[in-house]
């Protein structure tokens, strides 16, 4: 009887699950979510320059900053100074890797990691962006090997 009763709810299970799965896949295609063309579809663009009713470029890319601007707002304010601190260093093969923490903004504190090459300067630099995503504990330790 508990086999009949379990095999029953392994069989409903699946078959509930596989229902699921032909309804919507909740999956990455091609470095996308596979909604995005459903989201796509739904945006109108109605600030774009040919959807946009003002017909004048001057003044369209007026319309356009401000509605931009406007977007962007509240600004948080600038930070007064960076504060830059070096909470730790390690000397490792080549470089220098510095980790530092200073005022983004007024309101925002964040973390990051200098690489210093060995040798006399000056160096170029990079800027290396990262993805966190919305984990903002996470993200340049995809990047750089980190320090504790």
């Amino acid at each position: 009887m508990k086999k009949t009763l379990l095999l029953i709810l392994l069989l409903s299970v699946g078959l509930n699950i596989s229902s699921q799965e032909k309804e919507k896949p909740y999956e990455v295609i091609k470095n996308m979510p596979a909604f995005y063309q459903e989201i796509k579809k739904t945006l109108t663009w109605p600030m774009a320059w040919g959807n946009s009713p003002i017909q004048d470029f001057g003044e369209w890319r007026v319309a356009a900053r401000n509605k931009l601007d406007s977007c962007l707002l509240p600004v948080p304010p600038a930070a007064q100074n960076y504060d830059l601190q070096i909470v730790a260093r390690e000397q490792r093969n080549g470089y220098e890797a510095l980790k530092v923490v200073f005022n983004l903004t007024a309101w925002s504190r964040i973390p990051a990691y200098f690489l210093i090459p060995d040798g006399k300067g000056p160096f170029p630099a990079v800027v290396m962006l990262h993805d966190h995503g919305a984990h903002f504990s996470i993200g340049k330790e995809k990047m750089v090997n980190c320090l504790m």
